[in-house]
């Protein structure tokens, strides 16, 4: 199994770390750190903000870090090629070079081999996880908790799981923060906390994240809520619909708005309309129940796309023209 191989030669490249002048390949060394540099590794030179991993230009990445290894080793240009062949979808190269770095002790790089080789061992890659974390790495920290959460690779372990999770918010990490918001907002692996979630989930919304805007939304919302509730609830919608793009939390404004003044019906239509074109599944539930919860206006604009008369009643005819609709996604 290729994870097995992650004690070999490491004498050798550390000696070959060790005697390589810093400034050899620069300007190669350079490029690979702007390229495919980690916002989380802490070995990264000052100045250089790290690319996300999905942003990776894998070609242009492999043969500037390629050419940095080549002149003067180092576990970071290792570990950020290692990145490179990963986002490409070469596993075994990739693992190749994460196990460089992890020789040489770069925590990031136990996390990469980590991901890289689930697939190969999930024992392997939670051991991987554990070290990474263990090491000071922000995302091992983090990957660690859900491993632990999920009971992947480890024994579900919750309470290990929220204390890593805790750990990792009171950082500043916006999605620990929504993670812990989801657990006590489900209630399904912990006792349910309102309070607790709401906490969570605002610190994670302070951080501008967008699924705990929605969240917290729906959590607002909960029970008879007040006219403060309701605006905290409908500004968030809006910050999820209008900033992230979110459609179903622009239908949820959209049904918050269906009773209001004409310029709010209006609006609400347009929002409602908007997730019937992207094929929401919830407002199709909607559509489908004895009391849709949607405004005769909207039902009529809904009939109005589907092209059956509108009368502002979800009746057989309206019901099959959705089905219709839906076949054919967008």
């Amino acid at each position: 199994m290729v994870l097995n191989r992650i004690l070999a030669a490491t004498s050798m490249l550390a000696l070959a770390w060790a005697l390589s002048g810093p400034a050899l390949a620069e300007d190669a060394a350079q490029t690979c750190d702007a390229l495919a540099a980690s916002a989380f590794d802490q070995t990264r030179p000052d100045g250089v903000p790290g690319v996300p991993f999905d942003a990776i230009d894998v070609a242009a990445a492999q043969e500037a870090c390629l050419a940095a290894l080549a002149e003067a080793p180092s576990p970071r240009i290792a570990f950020q090629l290692g990145r490179a062949f990963h986002r490409a979808g070469a596993l075994d190269d990739a693992i190749g070079y994460y196990l460089q770095a992890v020789d040489a002790g770069h925590a990031e790089a136990m996390v990469g081999l980590a991901e890289a080789g689930r697939q190969k061992s999930a024992e392997e890659s939670a051991a991987l996880t554990e070290a990474a974390s263990a090491a000071g790495s922000v995302i091992g920290r983090y990957n660690l908790a859900v491993l632990k959460r999920d009971g992947d690779g480890l024994t579900q372990d919750i309470a290990g799981a929220i204390a890593l999770f805790e750990a990792s918010a009171a950082a500043g990490d916006a999605e620990a923060a929504y993670n812990l918001g989801v657990l006590y907002d489900e209630g399904e692996l912990v006792l349910r906390d309102v309070g607790k979630a709401r906490q969570f989930y605002e610190a994670a919304v302070a951080d501008g994240h967008s699924f705990a805007r929605v969240n917290l939304g729906y959590l607002l919302l909960e029970g008879e809520p007040d006219e403060q509730a309701r605006a905290e609830a409908l500004a968030l919608f809006r910050l999820a619909a209008e900033e992230d793009g979110d459609i179903n939390a622009g239908l949820q404004l959209g049904l918050m708005l269906q009773d209001g003044s004409a310029a709010e019906q209006a609006e609400s239509e347009t929002l409602v309309l908007a997730a019937l074109r992207d094929r929401d599944f919830e407002l199709g539930r909607f559509l489908q129940q004895s009391e849709t919860g949607i405004s005769q206006s909207n039902v009529k604009a809904i009939q109005g796309e589907l092209g059956v008369p509108a009368s502002g009643v979800v009746d057989a005819a309206t019901l099959e023209a959705l089905r219709r609709y839906f076949d054919h996604m967008p």
